[in-house]
């Protein structure tokens, strides 16, 4: 399937989002949401599978901490409290940073470079 989209005949993003999922509905395509939730204030957001967990924290409105972008610094850190099992799988490199910061890889994961790939998570951020 492939769809074009011309910015004139669109006009807003909203239209765009809503014509989307009229298409999504017209062929019966289902798409799925995962479920992001930040302690400690409890915010949560429903984001696309496969979002990385920085990006989805910010769409749930918590400013994350994040330097690199690249899964090589440690400062966005996050505490994995449930969900380790909707996560992307930890690199040699994330395990590397994690060890750097005296972290367990089987409670911590760095979210800049993490995706949601299903289901739900909470994290603790801070360090």
């Amino acid at each position: 399937m492939r769809i074009e989209v011309n910015r004139d005949s669109i006009g807003s993003v909203d239209r765009l989002t809503s014509s989307v999922h009229r298409l999504f509905q017209a062929r019966r395509i289902r798409y799925y949401m995962a479920k992001i939730t930040l302690l400690p204030t409890h915010a949560s957001a429903e984001v696309p599978d496969g979002e990385l967990l920085v990006e989805a924290g910010e769409l749930a409105g918590v400013e994350m901490e994040a330097g690199c972008f690249s899964c090589s610094c440690g400062t966005c850190v996050a505490e994995v409290v449930s969900g380790m099992e909707n996560l992307s799988p930890a690199t040699d490199e994330e395990l590397d940073v994690l060890d750097q910061w005296n972290k367990d890889s089987g409670t911590h994961r760095l979210t800049c470079c993490v995706r949601l790939l299903k289901g739900e998570c909470t994290l603790r951020t801070g360090h």
